[in-house]
């Protein structure tokens, strides 16, 4: 199993844009639902083209409060979706001076970004 953070995001490899200001946790495995084998990796899918999973932060405090996950919310995280974008900017700014994002990429990494946390609650 690779490392992870304290979102359970993987350490390893280059850090995309997406790991560096995170909506969720991003996985390489499915993990069976409820009543099924329940917590083994689902890896029987008979496609590998099907891999992973997203498990998205609760938007609120209260709303996390109220589902009981340990990972931040969004807004206990960024605040708003303004801040959410700087650091955005920031992450890709960063990854286009190692070299690792070309600067024509870095305006729509950042759009597509913006867009996820928007549509995912942050305002």
């Amino acid at each position: 199993m690779p490392q992870v953070d304290s979102d359970g995001n993987d350490i390893d490899g280059i850090r995309r844009l997406t790991l560096q200001v995170p909506l969720g946790t991003y996985t390489g495995w499915n993990i069976r639902r409820t009543g099924f084998s329940e917590e083994d990796a689902c890896d029987l899918t008979g496609s590998s083209l099907v891999s992973g999973s997203y498990m998205p932060f609760a938007v609120t405090k209260a709303e996390r409060g109220a589902t009981g996950d340990p990972r931040p919310s969004l807004e206990e995280r960024y605040g708003t979706l303004a801040n959410y974008t700087a650091l955005a900017i920031a992450a890709a700014s960063k990854l286009v001076a190692q070299r690792l994002l070309l600067q024509s990429d870095a305006a729509a990494a950042v759009q597509s970004a913006t867009s996820q946390a928007q549509q995912a609650g942050l305002r």
